[in-house]
């Protein structure tokens, strides 16, 4: 590897550790990548920057929705912690898709976000299913999961930019109109615990 190859290598690498550490860090600027920028030895280990920057992220994010969804007291509490875990997914989707990525490198990654967010929201909708409540309260609980799903990130028209600016309207295009007001009923905080890509409702 070049000098001029390390200093790349090492841009994208101090990138990644910051994105780890908040995903809202800019990555503009980064340098572009070809599929001979590094030899494959290079490429793995920058690869492994990529896997493990994506897990420390999502660790926090399946932690946060945990916690939050079992503080829930109503359908509009719970859908804002889910929300904020789309939120997260899609920021791993921002990630994969950097214009700087080559498509040999940006395709792979993002088939495999893509695949996490289906197995997430398909165990979402079992927990839903499957919680130890009355039966009207499982039904809105699977009902409000579907309505805030996670693979709507996966919809071609779906604005992820707009999701993910603070200064837009954030979440006010997310939900589904009309699927969860702060005015739903009340029902008993949900409970749960901490595992990756696993919330549960109970």
């Amino acid at each position: 590897m070049t000098v001029g190859a390390a200093s790349v290598y090492e841009a994208w690498v101090m990138a990644l550790r910051a994105w780890a550490r908040d995903p809202r860090h800019s990555l503009d600027g980064l340098p572009p990548l070809a599929v001979d920028s590094f030899p494959p030895d290079t490429y793995q280990r920058l690869l492994a920057h990529f896997h493990n920057a994506q897990a420390a992220v999502m660790e926090r994010a399946d932690e946060q929705c945990t916690r939050d969804v079992s503080r829930a007291t109503s359908e509009h509490e719970m859908a804002q912690a889910l929300l904020e875990l789309r939120r997260a997914y899609a920021r791993r989707l921002q990630l994969v898709r950097h214009p700087a990525l080559p498509a040999e490198l940006r395709s792979p990654m993002e088939h495999g976000v893509a695949e996490d967010i289906r197995r997430s929201q398909e165990s979402l909708e079992r927990e839903a299913a499957s919680a130890t409540v009355d039966v009207a309260t499982r039904e809105r609980q699977l009902r409000l999961v579907r309505s805030v799903r996670l693979t709507v990130l996966l919809d071609a028209e779906y604005p992820l930019e707009q999701l993910l600016d603070p200064a837009g309207s954030g979440g006010a295009s997310v939900v589904e109109p009309g699927r969860v007001r702060s005015g739903t009923p009340e029902y008993p905080p949900a409970t749960g615990s901490a595992r990756r890509r696993r919330v549960v409702l109970e």
